[in-house]
Protein backbone atom coordinates (compact mmCIF):
# COMPACT_ATOMS: atom_id res chain seq x y z
CA UNK A 1 0.00 0.00 0.00
CA UNK A 2 1.37 3.69 -0.74
CA UNK A 3 1.50 6.12 1.99
CA UNK A 4 1.33 9.88 0.93
CA UNK A 5 1.47 12.44 3.59
CA UNK A 6 0.18 15.64 2.76
CA UNK A 7 1.87 18.49 4.53
CA UNK A 8 -1.18 21.55 5.20
CA UNK A 9 -0.27 25.31 6.43
CA UNK A 10 -3.65 26.31 7.59
CA UNK A 11 -4.51 29.85 7.10
CA UNK A 12 -6.91 32.18 8.94
CA UNK A 13 -7.86 34.77 6.13
CA UNK A 14 -6.50 33.62 2.70
CA UNK A 15 -5.97 30.47 0.97
CA UNK A 16 -4.37 27.31 2.73
CA UNK A 17 -0.67 25.92 0.96
CA UNK A 18 0.24 22.51 1.03
CA UNK A 19 2.89 20.18 -0.31
CA UNK A 20 2.65 16.06 -0.65
CA UNK A 21 5.62 13.99 0.03
CA UNK A 22 5.70 9.88 -0.80
CA UNK A 23 8.59 8.68 2.09
CA UNK A 24 8.80 5.20 -0.41
CA UNK A 25 10.39 7.80 -2.83
CA UNK A 26 11.57 9.76 -0.23
CA UNK A 27 10.45 13.03 -2.89
CA UNK A 28 7.92 15.57 -2.81
CA UNK A 29 5.80 15.30 -5.90
CA UNK A 30 4.73 18.44 -6.94
CA UNK A 31 5.35 22.27 -5.81
CA UNK A 32 3.44 23.78 -3.23
CA UNK A 33 -0.06 24.95 -4.11
CA UNK A 34 -3.07 26.40 -2.78
CA UNK A 35 -6.71 26.01 -2.04
CA UNK A 36 -9.83 28.02 -0.66
CA UNK A 37 -11.22 27.52 2.28
CA UNK A 38 -14.49 26.15 1.02
CA UNK A 39 -16.06 22.50 -0.39
CA UNK A 40 -14.57 23.65 -3.64
CA UNK A 41 -11.18 24.33 -2.48
CA UNK A 42 -10.93 21.18 -0.34
CA UNK A 43 -12.30 18.69 -3.20
CA UNK A 44 -9.40 20.62 -4.95
CA UNK A 45 -7.10 19.43 -2.49
CA UNK A 46 -8.28 15.94 -2.81
CA UNK A 47 -8.03 16.41 -6.47
CA UNK A 48 -4.53 17.59 -6.30
CA UNK A 49 -3.60 14.70 -4.07
CA UNK A 50 -4.82 11.63 -5.80
CA UNK A 51 -3.78 12.44 -9.24
CA UNK A 52 -0.10 10.62 -8.07
CA UNK A 53 -2.09 7.50 -7.15
CA UNK A 54 -3.43 4.95 -9.91
CA UNK A 55 -6.75 4.14 -10.16
CA UNK A 56 -5.60 0.40 -9.52
CA UNK A 57 -2.96 0.97 -6.83
CA UNK A 58 -3.79 0.93 -3.02
CA UNK A 59 -3.04 4.00 -0.98
CA UNK A 60 -3.18 6.19 2.34
CA UNK A 61 -3.62 9.85 2.71
CA UNK A 62 -2.45 11.17 5.90
CA UNK A 63 -2.81 14.97 6.33
CA UNK A 64 -0.73 16.86 8.82
CA UNK A 65 -1.34 20.28 9.55
CA UNK A 66 -1.05 22.45 12.86
CA UNK A 67 -3.93 23.65 14.17
CA UNK A 68 -4.60 27.77 14.10
CA UNK A 69 -7.63 28.81 15.96
CA UNK A 70 -10.31 26.41 14.92
CA UNK A 71 -9.09 26.48 10.93
CA UNK A 72 -8.15 23.03 11.19
CA UNK A 73 -11.99 21.63 12.08
CA UNK A 74 -13.68 22.01 8.38
CA UNK A 75 -11.01 20.30 6.68
CA UNK A 76 -10.89 17.66 9.46
CA UNK A 77 -14.24 17.30 9.15
CA UNK A 78 -14.29 16.50 5.25
CA UNK A 79 -11.01 14.37 5.04
CA UNK A 80 -12.23 12.03 8.27
CA UNK A 81 -15.56 10.59 6.53
CA UNK A 82 -13.70 9.93 3.48
CA UNK A 83 -11.43 7.49 5.34
CA UNK A 84 -8.17 9.36 5.37
CA UNK A 85 -6.12 10.21 8.78
CA UNK A 86 -5.57 13.74 9.93
CA UNK A 87 -2.51 14.29 12.23
CA UNK A 88 -2.39 17.70 14.48
CA UNK A 89 1.07 18.80 16.00
CA UNK A 90 1.59 21.41 18.35
CA UNK A 91 2.87 24.79 17.31
CA UNK A 92 6.10 24.24 19.52
CA UNK A 93 6.42 20.53 17.43
CA UNK A 94 6.06 22.31 13.81
CA UNK A 95 8.24 25.86 14.98
CA UNK A 96 11.08 23.35 16.19
CA UNK A 97 11.08 21.28 13.06
CA UNK A 98 11.09 24.01 10.69
CA UNK A 99 14.06 25.26 12.21
CA UNK A 100 15.92 22.24 12.18
CA UNK A 101 15.43 22.05 8.15
CA UNK A 102 15.58 25.06 7.43
CA UNK A 103 16.81 28.44 10.38
CA UNK A 104 17.04 31.38 8.65
CA UNK A 105 13.93 31.02 6.30
CA UNK A 106 10.33 30.93 6.48
CA UNK A 107 7.57 30.53 3.85
CA UNK A 108 4.26 28.57 3.75
CA UNK A 109 6.67 26.05 1.54
CA UNK A 110 8.80 25.40 3.93
CA UNK A 111 6.23 25.17 6.56
CA UNK A 112 4.59 22.48 4.26
CA UNK A 113 7.46 20.44 4.17
CA UNK A 114 7.71 20.43 7.77
CA UNK A 115 4.38 18.79 8.79
CA UNK A 116 4.56 16.50 5.97
CA UNK A 117 7.45 14.68 7.53
CA UNK A 118 6.71 15.00 11.50
CA UNK A 119 4.62 11.84 11.24
CA UNK A 120 7.60 10.19 10.06
CA UNK A 121 10.67 11.04 11.75
CA UNK A 122 8.18 11.64 15.10
CA UNK A 123 5.16 9.56 15.16
CA UNK A 124 4.87 9.90 19.19
CA UNK A 125 4.50 13.46 19.14
CA UNK A 126 1.56 14.26 16.48
CA UNK A 127 -1.64 13.58 17.46
CA UNK A 128 -5.00 12.50 14.94
CA UNK A 129 -7.68 15.57 14.59
CA UNK A 130 -10.95 14.34 15.53
CA UNK A 131 -13.93 15.92 14.48
CA UNK A 132 -16.59 16.84 16.55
Amino acid sequence: MKNMYVGIDLAINGPHHATVYDPQKEQYLDKSFSFDISFEGFEYLLGQVQRHVSEKEEYSLNFVMEPTGLAWMPLSCYLKPRGHRVYRVTTQLSSDFRKFQSKYAKSDRIDCRSLDKLPIVSKDKVYHGECI
